[in-house]
């Protein structure tokens, strides 16, 4: 068919028409504007039916809100705007919009906007792990000077770093084994798994490097002590203090402590300037209950000073500055390291609460344990010597919450079996409150610097934990690459899945800098003193969070950048495809 002979409908074909789009998903025009009762209806104007049939389809399909179904509206609005806009600009509008029209009606028509997936694959599985951190770098360098230039950079930041799974999200179940088959299906070899660093509280992501598992070099230090120690040394170069590297229970390990007490962190530190590791204590597989016996002892210190062995084989990484630990009695290397109380003083009932409370609580719930065990022990032994004794057939007493006996032999075996249960329920409803409490406290881990202790130091050491808490807040960071900027694929290849999750990141980081500049110029619209920082603190995340909280969203950014990446296409694709 000629370009002359096109017709309306198959410029616009009619599956577009907001009519048919509503009839056919079963909710017409007569749901919409239906008269409710006790309610006034409210007025449509002219053409305001199928714009509200549109927003509620499109927020059906992507799963979104009303303002995101609008966001995405309005973004093919503005493509349409810039598709009339190139076209005018030509010296013949109307032959280059039916010449337009010929090449994409052609029967191979040329892709305006995608390409396709094995495309996709090959152009990132060209960029090997090196380039890819590499330009993670130059981006993160670069939003570090603009900050700086508006006075958004504060001169302190705390590190974060945690496990993920970015790069390993695909349809292969099975990703942690190596390569074989279970049945006809080959499966994935995971041979490491990612980590991301954070600064926080810009929250922007400054490492992302591979830790590799059940790995052989034994001679180096881990990759995440490495990759912190690279990120710590770019932020001192630019004149950012890094005074606390805040971890999670993963990288727990004696080596860490030992790389942090000895200064590998940030070698070219003086041992005053070095970071401390702050990292959750492991206290799994431990035969005693060290959480109760710090709540019910009188002489529980908050702060106190303990050592971490390290393993034979951790001491070769550490190299010759490893002589310089103590030797155990057992003939194993020791890092001296501070371990620190803390309790979550806040309750389900919004209830602030003190450690000093938790410990007069603690002895409390501990004197009605005891009385209640030794209730209970009594009303059991007291029940089988009556059943042996005097009704000649000794009974078990009742156990666990199976099904209550309902016949007894006399009223006196009745009483004694009902004192059993209640004295069975009434330990478990105090070991509850036991294990809620304990479950409130926590015990971190913080790495000293030679030849310092913990004596004369605590509320220092004790405000760590202050800090440590916005270590939680790179768990909405998490969130938001996976929701919203990572990459799905089912590419086996390490490098295709590696560059799939750095584009991630740099997504991520750009969201974070154009919510950071346009909270600041809101801001100082209406505060023209307004600062970022309060250099009188240490800056924690929270107080900065609030302000750019209602900023900008993950999904507002994202179409944003479709708007503009969809422009460019618009004016290639007229360009290549069109003569003028």
């Amino acid at each position: 068919m000629s370009t002359q002979a096109l017709s309306h409908q198959i410029l616009v074909p009619d599956y577009f028409k907001p009519t048919y789009l509503y009839e056919g998903l079963g909710c017409g025009a007569s749901l919409i504007s239906r008269h409710v009762p006790k309610r006034k209806n409210p007025g449509l104007q002219p053409g305001m039916l199928p714009k509200l049939s549109n927003t509620l389809i499109v927020q059906m399909l992507a799963k979104t809100s009303a303002g995101g179904a609008q966001a995405i509206l309005g973004g093919d609005q503005e493509v349409l705007l810039a598709f009339s806009k190139v076209v005018l600009t030509l010296p013949d509008p109307v032959a280059a919009l039916k010449e337009v029209v010929s090449v994409l009606s052609s029967e191979n028509p040329p892709s305006v906007f995608s390409v396709s997936p094995p495309t996709v694959s090959a152009h990132l599985n060209r960029f090997p792990v090196s380039a890819t951190d590499l330009a993670l770098i130059e981006q993160v360098k670069a939003i570090q000077v603009n900050l700086r230039e508006r006075g958004q950079w504060p001169d302190e930041l705390m590190l974060t770093a945690d496990p993920m799974d970015t790069p390993y999200c695909g349809r292969f179940i099975n990703q942690y084994t190596n390569w074989g088959r279970r049945g006809n299906q080959p499966t994935y070899k995971r041979v490491f798994k990612e980590f991301g660093i954070y600064a926080m509280p810009v929250q922007l992501q400054v490492g992302f490097a591979p830790l590799p598992i059940n790995s052989k070099k034994q001679r180096e230090l881990p990759a995440w002590i490495r990759n912190i120690g690279f990120a710590v040394a770019w932020l001192s170069a630019a004149g950012t203090r890094v005074p606390i590297v805040a971890v999670d229970r993963e990288f727990y390990s004696g080596v860490g402590f030992g790389a942090a007490y000895l200064g590998k962190l940030a070698p070219a530190l003086a041992a005053a300037d070095q970071p401390r590791l702050l990292c959750p204590r492991k206290l799994w597989h431990s035969n005693r209950d060290p959480k109760w016996e710090f709540l019910t002892g009188k002489n529980s210190a908050d702060v106190s000073e303990d050592a971490i062995e390290i393993r034979a084989g951790d001491e070769t990484p550490l190299g010759p500055a490893a002589d310089r630990l103590a030797m155990g009695d057992n003939g194993k290397r020791r890092v001296p390291v501070a371990v620190i109380a803390a309790f979550d003083i806040y309750s389900k009932k919004k209830e602030p609460k003190s450690l000093v409370w938790a410990r007069t609580e603690g002895v409390r719930i501990n004197t009605e344990l005891i009385a209640v065990r030794k209730a209970l022990v009594d009303a059991s032994t007291g029940y089988q010597d009556y059943t042996r004794e005097v009704l000649g057939k000794e009974r078990v007493p009742p156990k666990g919450n199976g099904k209550r006996r309902r016949v007894f032999q006399d009223t006196e075996e009745a009483t004694r079996y009902w004192a059993c249960v209640a004295a069975r329920e009434a330990a478990t409803q105090w070991e509850a409150k036991k294990g809620k409490l304990c479950k409130r406290l926590v015990f971190f881990t913080a790495s000293l610097r030679e030849g310092e202790h913990v004596v004369g130091r605590e509320g220092e050491f004790l405000n760590l934990i202050r800090q440590y808490r916005e270590h939680w807040n790179i768990e909405n960071g998490f969130k938001s690459q996976k929701w919203q900027f990572r990459v799905h694929t089912n590419c086996r290849k390490t490098t295709a899945r590696h560059a799939r999750a750095i584009l991630g990141a740099m997504f991520y980081n750009a969201w974070h800098y154009r919510r950071l500049c346009q909270v600041a110029r809101l801001a100082k619209e209406s505060d023209p003193s307004w600062k970022a920082f309060d250099e009188s603190t240490p800056p924690l995340r929270k107080k900065y969070e609030r302000k750019f909280r209602p900023a900008l969203s993950a999904q507002g950014y994202l179409l944003q950048e479709l708007q503009r990446s969809m422009k460019i296409c618009i004016e290639t694709f007229i360009s290549q495809n069109i003569s003028v």
